[in-house]
């Protein structure tokens, strides 16, 4: 499906919904005039989003919305280079919202520098780690102290179970070792 190309890098609201085809809507975009809304893909596992990515996508005007997305493990593959995401319209005063992703593991935006105006709202995501870590007072100043983040997995959990693999940075396994894991991988190499 094409985007809603204004030019060849300026898009209008893309709303990516109940198929991972819906994300070619973000195809060629560099800028979203609008909204980006993922909501609501149940027939996905993580292996439908190998080639799913938009390095080309820096700026939303409005929101980022995730929600009830299976499968998807890192919002960082998806939008690799994303800088800014502006608030000029909020959802419910929020600026990016990830809700329900029961396989969300990691955010992973490491080029969001700013979030203009809106707070930051993660919740329901029990697979998440290190979203405390992140100084989200620094990236959405505007917002300062009003981020809602809750019902998040604990980095440091207290026991380790089953296996773990570690594939492009990400560790997948079984068990409540996930997020120790991960951080004990990237602390020494």
């Amino acid at each position: 499906m094409a985007s809603l190309a204004l030019t060849d890098s300026l898009c209008q609201s893309v709303d990516v919904r109940n198929d991972v085809q819906a994300f070619q809507r973000l195809s060629g975009c560099r800028v979203v005039e609008g909204f980006v809304q993922i909501l609501l893909i149940d027939r996905a596992d993580e292996t439908s989003y190998d080639n799913v990515t938009f390095p080309e996508l820096r700026e939303i005007t409005d929101y980022l919305l995730l929600y009830r997305v299976n499968g998807l493990r890192s919002v960082g593959k998806l939008f690799p280079n994303l800088a800014v995401i502006r608030g000029n319209t909020l959802l419910f005063n929020y600026a990016f919202i990830s809700f329900e992703m029961i396989h969300l593991q990691e955010i992973g935006l490491h080029s969001l520098t700013d979030i203009l105006r809106g707070g930051v709202r993660i919740e329901k995501n029990p697979l998440l780690c290190f979203v405390n870590t992140v100084d989200w007072d620094h990236i959405a100043k505007a917002s300062k102290g009003e981020h809602y983040i809750k019902q998040t997995k604990d980095p440091f959990p207290r026991r380790v179970l089953g296996w773990i693999r570690l594939e492009d940075g990400i560790i997948t396994g079984r068990g409540t070792d996930i997020c120790a894991l991960a951080w004990y991988a990237r602390a020494f190499p």
